[in-house]
């Protein structure tokens, strides 16, 4: 008897059926138990398009627009909830983009710069070398306090997705908390 018992825990953990038959409490957590399947294997599915669409659409009204295709409009108030876990992850794909973004200003300012050495080794007027040696330092200023804010920037992007981690972590582990739940009264 008790291998037919670990079959039906089995089979009720692989589709989480409600039945007719259930009580309010049991039928309440096998719906939320399947809601919370359906949000973990979306967020797997759909983080890699999310992070595809963030690095390579430039324009902020096609990415809302992308966005809105990948997860949905609607909000808890007005209809079917969307992923909690891509609604986070949306924060740590948008600094990933900011990174990305000041990134590729960091390598224009670098390339500038070089440009601006080479010409001040090529100018022969005081003045000249004066307006270039202030750009210089300008760019300079500049490609520092870019790498402190990409540096800051990746941290709260590794403190966001560690946070994330945690939190699908110990969803799922509720998850198996209420199959326990759900097997003990079966």
């Amino acid at each position: 008897m008790k291998y037919l018992k670990k079959y039906k825990l089995f089979t009720e953990e692989a589709d989480f059926d409600v039945n007719i038959t259930d009580e309010p409490d049991l039928k309440m957590a096998k719906e939320k138990l399947a809601t919370l399947k359906t949000n973990l294997a979306d967020y797997k599915t759909k983080k890699p398009i999310i992070d595809a669409a963030y690095l390579t659409i430039k324009i902020d009204d096609d990415l809302q627009k992308k966005t809105e295709e990948i997860m949905g409009k609607t909000d808890i108030q007005s209809g079917k909830d969307r992923n909690p876990f891509l609604v986070e992850y949306l924060h740590v794909s948008n600094l990933k983009r900011k990174i990305n973004n000041l990134q590729n200003e960091l390598v224009k300012d670098k390339l500038s710069k070089d440009d601006f050495t080479e010409e001040l080794s090529l100018s022969t007027e005081s003045s000249t070398k004066a307006s270039i040696n202030s750009k210089i330092s300008d760019i300079t200023n500049r490609i520092s306090a870019k790498t402190t804010n990409i540096a800051l920037l990746s941290k709260e992007v590794t403190d966001a997705e560690k946070e994330l981690q945690t939190k699908m972590f110990n969803v799922e582990k509720e998850m198996q908390d209420y199959i326990k739940k759900i097997s003990s009264k079966v």
